[in-house]
């Protein structure tokens, strides 16, 4: 897929609101607040995101002729083409949620074991203890 990235010129911007091309004031290609890159996968496709690195980045998942218009609390952060922000990664984050299940079951069973293994010593101490002492007396007779 071809991203179109772009970075805010002056990294002490930190809150961005809003991303449209400036002959299309009317339709967002992105608006809400940013989260940190490695925090968001990319873009789906035909959309962008804003998010934020060590500077604020503008990621669309296809290529923008353009460079679209940032803004923040109502004024214009100048943005210029870039290097795409390392994102999340959807393919980590899809292997996490198949294997988080077995983790759980997993984890589930070995306490059940544990358990098992407590009560059957809990309820065995007693004939445990009863032939410990007459292992200790049948030492002391011989």
């Amino acid at each position: 897929m071809n991203f179109s990235c772009f970075k805010a010129c002056d990294p002490n911007i930190r809150n961005a609101d809003v991303l449209y091309l400036h002959d299309n004031d009317n339709q967002n290609l992105w608006n809400g607040t940013a989260p940190i890159c490695s925090s968001v996968s990319p873009p789906s496709p035909s959309s962008c995101l804003v998010c934020f690195q060590d500077s604020l980045y503008a990621v669309c998942s296809y290529f923008l002729e353009e460079t679209p218009v940032m803004e923040g609390d109502g004024n214009n952060i100048q943005i210029a083409n870039n290097t795409c922000p390392t994102c999340k990664d959807p393919a980590l984050d899809q292997t996490l949620q198949s294997i988080s299940p077995f983790i759980i079951v997993g984890l589930i069973i070995l306490f059940i074991l544990i358990l098992v293994v407590v009560v059957i010593c809990y309820c065995n101490r007693e004939r445990l203890s009863a032939i410990l002492q007459r292992r200790s007396r049948t030492r002391r007779q011989n």
